[in-house]
């Protein structure tokens, strides 16, 4: 059963501070969330207003951010990050699997999507191709795709990174390792990290990934396109790295906002001006234990900042079985 959806009423959508107020400008925050169950939000724009004196001033960028949308969104379980401030490095299909050295294994089409599969009774291990980055980046966080345990019955594993930094040539040395699963993990455990020791000014980096099975979860004999290795087991689809970017929606003057609005202005629109709107083009699904927060800059005091979202709510109320 579903609930007719609808779209967020101003005070639905609204943000507040801790002390719930509609007014920001004081604690210089604001949350919407986390999303109870049941509840998915499509938003697809977010609205503010805010009134200071001699706010034609906020036009010159300056050295603080005026504010900054913050968005929790979990991507996986176990695993928190804002979308808007992170890119996603996704090793995954046969290109990326066959460019590096494969042990024990080869690589097969599982349910529609290539895998690393193990041979009977062997140790797989794949190493990746090296990747150079065009610039110096830092990693936070990763998470890992393995087959559901109708195909991967019981395994253990290790993943590791190994980065270069600084524009280091990763040909004669072994870079510096990065554990995001130890040995020997099993896939009952966290398919994620965002706690490992990522060093700064990553510019190359490869996978390491080595798995041992117990001779459960084996691929059917049609899955097998005449292979003569004997049967396999698929262990890992992919493998995806956070990559900590500049943020999206953090803006540093009037300039900035304007761009990423889609209506607004000073107000009033003739006249000394005293207030400002926007209507900024902001999309996300929020789901259940999802949120977002609207920091104010230290060094931006508005007499008056409110906000609030637009979308539409969705809802499935709870049930329970009878009988």
């Amino acid at each position: 059963m579903i609930i007719d959806s609808m779209d967020l009423s101003p005070r639905t959508g609204r943000l507040f501070s801790p002390a719930g107020r509609i007014d920001l400008a004081a604690e210089k925050l604001g949350t919407f969330g986390p999303v109870p169950e049941g509840v998915v939000y499509e938003i697809s724009g977010l609205h503010v207003y805010f009134e200071m004196a001699d706010i034609e001033a906020l036009l010159a960028t300056g050295d603080g951010p005026l504010f900054q949308l913050l968005t929790r969104k979990e991507i996986v379980p176990g695993l928190t990050l804002d979308p808007y401030a992170h890119r996603m490095h996704t090793i995954a299909g046969r290109e990326d699997f066959t460019a590096g050295s494969l042990k024990g294994g080869r690589i097969e089409a599982v349910d529609g999507r290539d895998a690393l599969c193990a041979f009977d009774g062997k140790e797989l291990d794949w190493v990746s191709a090296v990747y150079t980055l065009r610039q110096s980046t830092e990693f936070s966080a990763a998470y890992w795709d393995l087959l559901p345990s109708r195909h991967a019955g019981g395994f253990r594993y290790m993943l590791a990174v190994d980065v270069w930094t600084c524009g280091a040539d990763p040909a004669p040395s072994t870079g510096h390792p990065v554990v995001l699963a130890p040995e020997w993990t099993t896939p009952d455990q966290a398919r994620a990290n965002d706690a490992a020791a990522w060093p700064e000014d990553i510019t190359s980096y490869r996978l390491r990934f080595r798995a041992q099975s117990s001779g459960q979860g084996r691929l059917s004999a049609s899955s097998r396109l005449g292979h003569r290795d004997g049967i396999s087991r698929a262990l890992l689809r992919s493998v995806t790295l956070a990559e900590t970017v500049d943020h999206s929606f953090t803006f540093h003057s009037l300039l900035e906002l304007a761009a990423a609005s889609v209506d607004g202005g000073f107000q009033p629109p003739h006249g000394p001006a005293r207030g400002y709107s926007a209507g900024i083009a902001y999309a996300a699904t929020l789901e259940e234990g999802d949120g977002l927060s609207m920091r104010l800059g230290s060094a931006f005091s508005p007499d008056l900042f409110q906000a609030h979202l637009v979308g539409v709510e969705h809802q499935r109320p709870g049930h329970r079985s009878e009988g």
